[in-house]
């Protein structure tokens, strides 16, 4: 499936959750990490990342995911299952990332609202 974003660009939804959601994820684990005490320093090896993007990540300006509660209800369920094996976590990234896609799949298929119903 392909989704078209403002540019009208066919883009693949792969590409979207690495843009998307990915960051959210580490910024969400960056958080947490950090939060128990662990140094930019060490989340940054722990998530493959660079001290820079680190700190991008607990100072909110990278990664946030605006206000689709839905996406970061996902995001928590899987941070929180896997809280306590961090090697797991990304092992089951495409599981996280195919509830995501079900999710935009399911908001494609609903009718929309006609804009006027309420006026």
């Amino acid at each position: 499936m392909t989704e078209t974003d403002r540019s009208s660009k066919i883009r693949p939804r792969c590409e979207i959750i690495v843009q998307h959601v990915l960051p959210v994820i580490r910024a969400e684990m960056a958080l947490r990490m950090k939060e128990e005490g662990i140094s930019q320093a060490q989340i940054a090896r722990i998530l493959g990342v660079t001290p820079a993007a680190v700190n991008q990540y607990v100072k909110s300006k990278r990664g946030t995911a605006g206000q689709d509660t839905e996406m970061l209800e996902v995001i928590d369920d899987y941070l929180e299952e896997y809280k306590d094996d961090p090697g797991a976590l990304s092992v089951h990234l495409c599981d996280v990332c195919n509830k995501i896609k079900s999710l935009l799949e399911k908001r494609e298929n609903e009718p929309a609202i006609d804009a006027g119903c309420c006026s």
